[in-house]
């Protein structure tokens, strides 16, 4: 899960996580990014161990580029995704490059199989088979901010509202009631959840929508966590559908979410919050990142 900022901005600062993936409930890689000069970027990959309630923190990758986004399949490489459209493969081998588009590529769906699927700021929609990109067929220029693969059936969502599912080689609109950006994508069960800014939330069900909005904040991410569903709502804080907000350490205002059976992980800028179900644990990544906050 990634958050969705607007990768062309050209405001970058302080430090932010721009991306998390946890392994069981012991290991959490994280993506964060900085400009630490007019123009000039870096961005790294920061591995995190939990004891108990303490974690250990270590650089794991240090790139000079703006990383958008971050997918790690098992031990064995991580694709990024950069603000110029470039897919790095990192593996034990070395790093290679594809060139996928113009714009920012905003979020991966890796798959069990070791495949991939990619989105992009310029509307289109990538699949790897593990050594070549190849783009999806079918027309369309609204940004994509979020991608998934739920019920056999590959989704993207974007700017303006945008909700598409790829089918037959084609993109087929499903008509939302809203025109806000939307950003994240969560499946649950048989429902789809939509996510987007000002406290947009639908849920895609056997075609039919129903609005299960949250009422403010922009939706940056959401995860399913021990039978409940939390959204990252940025200045409303982390909430819980049917619950209260949780409370969270001032100033800290989330703006992703991801999650495993056994833990919950939240970001804020270079902050990190973790939840297992009965304590919360929060740590910066900044010593971790040279000391860049």
């Amino acid at each position: 899960m990634q958050d969705n900022h607007d990768y062309e901005s050209d405001d970058l600062s302080p430090a932010t996580c721009t991306g998390a993936q946890l392994e069981g409930s012991d290991y959490l890689t994280l993506l964060i990014s900085k400009e630490i000069d007019d123009g000039f970027y870096r961005s790294g990959l920061i591995r995190a161990q939990f004891d108990g309630q303490d974690v250990s923190l270590a650089l794991a990758l240090d790139y000079q580029n703006w990383l958008t986004c971050f997918w790690k399949y098992l031990n064995s490489f991580v694709l990024f995704g950069t603000v110029d459209g470039y897919v790095i493969h990192q593996s034990a081998h070395g790093a290679t490059l594809a060139k996928l588009s113009d714009r920012a590529i905003t979020a991966f769906v890796g798959l069990p199989s070791g495949s991939a699927f990619a989105v992009c700021m310029d509307g289109s929609a990538h699949s790897w088979d593990g050594a070549v990109w190849t783009r999806i067929s079918g027309s369309n220029e609204v940004p994509l901010l979020d991608a998934i693969v739920h019920g056999g059936q590959f989704y993207a969502c974007g700017d303006e509202g945008t909700l598409l599912r790829h089918e037959r080689g084609a993109w087929s609109r499903i008509p939302l009631p809203t025109n806000q950006n939307l950003t994240c994508l969560l499946g649950k069960g048989e429902s789809l959840y939509i996510g987007g800014r000002r406290g947009a939330v639908f849920c895609l069900q056997n075609d039919q929508v129903d609005d299960v909005s949250v009422g403010s904040g922009n939706v940056h991410g959401m995860a399913n966590f021990q039978g409940a569903t939390y959204l990252a709502a940025s200045d409303a804080g982390l909430l819980r559908f049917g619950g209260d907000p949780i409370l969270l350490p001032e100033g800290f205002i989330p703006f992703g979410v991801t999650a495993s059976e056994s833990r919950l992980i939240t970001y804020s800028g270079s902050e990190v919050g973790s939840f297992d179900g009965e304590t919360w644990l929060f740590f910066s990544l900044g010593d971790a990142f040279g000391g860049v906050t």
